[in-house]
């Protein structure tokens, strides 16, 4: 037989050997003939090669066949294996109170810090709480968890300086906030506005004094005074903690004189009259970069 089977395997005896090779390209290289008895096998081997090569065809597609049945049976087990951790993993045992206390640590607190450095995309990520989408990606359990605890949406950071240059329209954008205010249900929020007098600081202002009596920290940075929101009248701010203004001027700065759970206050920015506030009841008082102008 010129095809030996040898253990499952198939294979030709007219494999050459690598002396029998070499003297063959030495003999084309010079184009010499070989002598009768090479003659005859170089005859026989381009004779029977085709039919071998045929077997040898139909056998490699045999093992080809067996080997991607291996490598699809080797991943569907290690699939398996893997969901069979899953379900037995430690952090399945978890409540899900506490499982959101994780998700909290998940916080980029480096992304929610409005700095005029800030970039439309940063933005985007910030208003759409881009780590929550991630996390609640994982499993239809971490996505419930993620997406029904209130208080995963309660910190906001908007910076609509960077609106205009946004790729994302503003009316997205503004989506965007109002999607946390809805998920973060009646929970009380934190937020950190840098806001201009523009039709979108505006819309983010009036979106927000929606629910101005869910405020526990506000800190408003604008170069700007939006003196129409600091000046309105009697607020709804029962649960507001903290406040930290940065803004250009502050006359007639009346909105946050009602607030009876203020306790921490921060100025920075131009004085040139005394806000009113709940002064009696502050119990923590940041000045930072302050101007007062001189009464003389």
């Amino acid at each position: 037989m010129a095809v030996r089977h040898d253990e499952n395997r198939i294979t030709s005896s007219f494999l050459p050997t690598s002396a029998e090779v070499e003297d063959l390209r030495e003999l084309a290289r010079f184009g010499a003939l070989p002598d009768a008895p090479g003659l005859a096998k170089l005859c026989r081997t381009i004779s029977s090669a085709p039919a071998q090569l045929q077997r040898y065809d139909t056998e490699i597609t045999k093992l080809q066949k067996d080997l991607d049945r291996l490598v699809s049976e080797r991943s569907a087990l290690d699939s398996y294996t893997g969901l069979c951790r899953s379900v037995l993993s430690p952090v399945q045992k978890l409540p899900n109170e506490l499982l959101a206390d994780i998700f909290d640590l998940c916080f980029p607190i480096e992304l929610y810090s409005v700095s005029s450095a800030g970039t439309g995309t940063s933005e985007v990520d910030r208003l759409a709480c881009r780590y929550l989408l991630q996390l609640a990606q994982v499993c239809s359990r971490w996505h419930r968890v993620a997406m029904e605890t209130p208080r995963l949406w309660s910190t906001m950071s908007v910076h609509t300086d960077l609106w205009d240059g946004c790729l994302t329209d503003s009316n997205t954008l503004l989506n965007l906030l109002e999607s946390s205010l809805t998920r973060s249900q009646e929970h009380l929020l934190n937020l950190n506005l840098r806001v201009s007098n523009s039709s979108s600081g505006d819309l983010v202002l009036k979106s927000l004094l929606q629910h101005e009596h869910r405020w526990k920290y506000l800190q408003l940075c604008s170069r700007d005074s939006p003196s129409e929101f600091l000046s309105a009248g009697t607020r709804d701010l029962d649960c507001l903690v903290g406040l930290a203004l940065n803004v250009k001027l502050w006359g007639n700065m009346s909105a946050f004189r009602n607030a009876p759970s203020l306790k921490e206050l921060a100025f920075a920015g131009h004085i040139d009259d005394l806000p009113m506030l709940p002064w009696t009841q502050i119990e923590s008082l940041t000045f930072d970069s302050l101007r007062i102008p001189n009464p003389m």
